[in-house]
């Protein structure tokens, strides 16, 4: 009796609403059965007595058996809900079989929604078998039946109507809740999600989404066509959110591979990974709680890659879909159609056939270093359990138990002898930090090599009175050999000296010197708090902006720069390196040869070859007369050599930063 009240309980409702039918509510107990007055055809009123109780207890065993059957489809439709969130063929055909046969086990009428009243056709059939003048021999078989245990005559039971029990049914009613996610709208025709719209998959699915556009859609987990048929009303509210946008209200986010973080009660935002913690893309340093407020929006599925078309000259007309991210499916005219960015074909139709296949998620989470950083985030030695942040490059926050965490590049999860042979967690806390930005995103730390006397002196003292040049990277030194100068506030750093001769490629054979020169600079340490190291010669026009979008893509990474064809390697005007190519020749550089009749480029190229550094070829970043020539009208170029005197360096540097030359005006009195 239990289960089959339970069948028309709440959960019940959410049954009758998946399955588009109703189920009926048994209550039933022996103790309700109550015992009344009736009257027979002869009008002699009768009292229900021991032939009733009899009869009853008969009836009663059916009943339970009936109910029995009950409990176990009850049992049946409990597994049939949670089998109800579907998301292909599914629908609303097969609910309706599915429901005409669990009314058939039941027993109910077809039409019992109709009319809101169930007919049990069992008891029906009872009640006409009470007829007095239409007995069969199975009636008198349970008279003699009853008479034997009674010892009441059999045709003094006929002038008896036989008890009869009446079952109370019920038709549920209920409206089917809002779809949520992902899961079937064919049926609900609504959104739980704000701003959402139910469209139209197929006969069998639909979903909620914002906009829907036909054909197929790379980011669904199949490549079916979609209609895009609106079924019902839209969802009233705000839709999801860009990656500038708070997101608390929607939950929701527009980009692919983008999820919906909590910072605190006041702001969330859509974001590829959140870390607990600062972050530092953020103008304050309070940090985040990074709770998920939503669902990941989905990114290009599998599919793609073998049912859709790639870029110009492959119709896509019958695909509907692009493989290359970023590109759509635009109709020419007639059948034809090709993948492209964007559609500017003056003979083109235009048209849109099915979605734009997304971009993927940007996962590197890189982001320069804050001003606000300076006072929040923990240097070396010191613990960074509360501020979560770092000062340096390439550094984390790990934390070693409860008590303690601390800035490392690295760490590993155990005994740490280097610690007493503690045992560290070493789990991360907040951002990774890539560099100490003063002055832009990646830092550099630039270093020139220049004598402490001669027209050297005075053309870096020119750059450092105009601020340009090394003086506006991050970090910069000057390197004398046994010698010292002061260049306005910058004291060079000395190191010990090499006699010079003449390379195997005529060049000055250098490597010595600047071998020692590299030395010192490890030593200084300054290098460890920047993303790129780079040598500048003192007659290099040297732009540190355009140095920074030439090296942006590379951070993080273990690669130096080849800036020349002539020979495949470094030239030394400019030289670039990244922080982990550095620390890879400050721990190994004993490994590289260093003949004194090489130059100091061709030693830099080959050792780091060696260190297994990778290479990056970026000729345009150099423009240098050495190699393919110094036009200082080149927008792209991040350093012009060579330019010995004040004049011509500044009349370079003009050009390079598109200034009018200077006008001198003579007032006459």
């Amino acid at each position: 009796p239990r289960a089959a009240r339970w069948v028309g309980g709440p959960r019940a409702a959410l049954c009758v609403s998946g399955m588009a039918t109703s189920m009926r509510e048994f209550a039933f107990a022996p103790d309700e059965f109550d015992v009344e007055s009736t009257t027979d055809d002869d009008g002699v009123g009768r009292q229900r007595g021991a032939h009733w109780a009899q009869d009853g207890r008969q009836t009663s065993r059916g009943l339970l058996a009936r109910v029995a059957v009950v409990s176990l489809v009850a049992l049946a439709a409990m597994a049939a809900v949670s089998g109800f969130r579907r998301r292909h063929a599914g629908g609303l055909e097969r609910d309706h079989t599915h429901a005409k046969e669990i009314n058939s086990v039941l027993g109910l009428a077809a039409d019992s929604d109709k009319n809101g009243e169930g007919h049990d056709h069992e008891h029906d059939a009872a009640h006409k078998h009470q007829d007095k003048h239409n007995h069969h021999k199975q009636q008198a078989d349970d008279d003699e039946a009853h008479e034997r245990h009674h010892h009441t005559p059999v045709h003094e039971r006929h002038h008896h109507k036989v008890p009869t029990t009446t079952l109370t049914t019920t038709t549920v009613t209920t409206t089917p809740p809002p779809t949520v996610g992902n899961d079937n709208c064919n049926v609900t025709h609504k959104c739980a999600a704000s701003g959402h719209q139910c469209y139209e998959q197929n006969s069998l699915y639909a979903q909620c989404r914002e906009s829907c556009t036909p054909g197929p859609d790379p980011t669904h987990w199949d490549g079916q066509w979609w209609s895009c048929k609106e079924l019902g009303e839209r969802t009233p509210g705000p839709q999801c959110a860009d990656a500038d946008q708070d997101c608390r209200q929607s939950r929701c986010c527009k980009d692919p591979g983008h999820t919906c973080f909590e910072k605190n009660v006041g702001w969330a935002a859509c974001k590829a990974t959140c870390a607990p913690g600062p972050h530092f893309e953020d103008v304050d340093g309070y940090p985040w709680s990074c709770n998920r407020l939503g669902p990941t929006k989905e990114s290009t599925a599998g599919w793609v890659w073998g049912q859709c078309m790639a870029g110009r000259g492959q119709n896509c007309y019958h695909s509907g879909c692009c493989k290359n991210a970023g590109e759509q499916c635009y109709l020419k005219g007639g059948d034809y159609a090709e993948c492209m960015t964007e559609c500017t074909e003056g003979d083109w139709a235009c048209t849109t056939i099915g979605s734009r296949t997304p971009a993927p998620a940007n996962f590197n989470d890189i982001h320069a270093f804050p001003d606000w950083g300076w006072d929040q985030c923990s240097g070396p030695g010191v613990s960074c359990k509360e501020s979560r942040c770092c000062i340096g490059m390439d550094v984390q926050c790990y934390e070693k138990d409860s008590g303690w965490a601390q800035c490392l590049n690295s760490c590993t999860p155990g005994v740490h002898a280097d610690d007493h042979n503690s045992t560290w967690w070493c789990n991360a806390l907040g951002p990774r930090t890539y560099g100490v930005s003063k002055k832009g995103f990646p830092s550099l730390y630039c270093f020139s090599v220049m004598r402490f006397a001669g027209y050297e002196v005075g053309l870096m003292q020119a750059q450092y009175d105009r601020g340009v040049g090394i003086f506006s990277c991050d970090d910069h030194s000057l390197l004398t050999a046994d010698g010292n100068v002061t260049i306005g506030t910058t004291q060079s750093i000395r190191f010990k000296g090499a006699p010079v001769g003449i390379s195997v490629d005529n060049t000055a054979g250098n490597t010595e010197l600047f071998v020692h020169a590299w030395k010192a600079v490890i030593k200084a340490g300054i290098w460890t708090n920047h993303t790129f190291t780079l040598k500048v010669d003192p007659d290099a026009v040297f732009l540190p902006d355009r140095a920074r979008t030439h090296l942006r893509p590379h951070v993080g990474a273990k690669m130096f720069v080849i800036n020349c064809p002539l020979g495949d390697m470094v030239f030394g005007a400019l030289e670039v390196f990244s922080f982990h190519a550095i620390r890879e020749w400050a721990t190994r550089e004993h490994e590289c040869p260093a003949p004194k009749n090489w130059g100091e480029d061709k030693y830099m190229t080959h050792c780091m070859d060696l260190l297994g550094v990778s290479r990056v070829h970026d000729i345009p970043i150099l423009a240098d007369n050495l190699c393919l020539g110094a036009d200082c009208t080149n927008e792209v170029a991040a350093a012009f050599h060579p330019f010995k005197n004040v004049s011509g360096y500044f009349k370079c540097w003009d050009l390079a930063n598109k200034r009018p030359p200077a006008v001198t005006i003579q007032i006459r009195k």
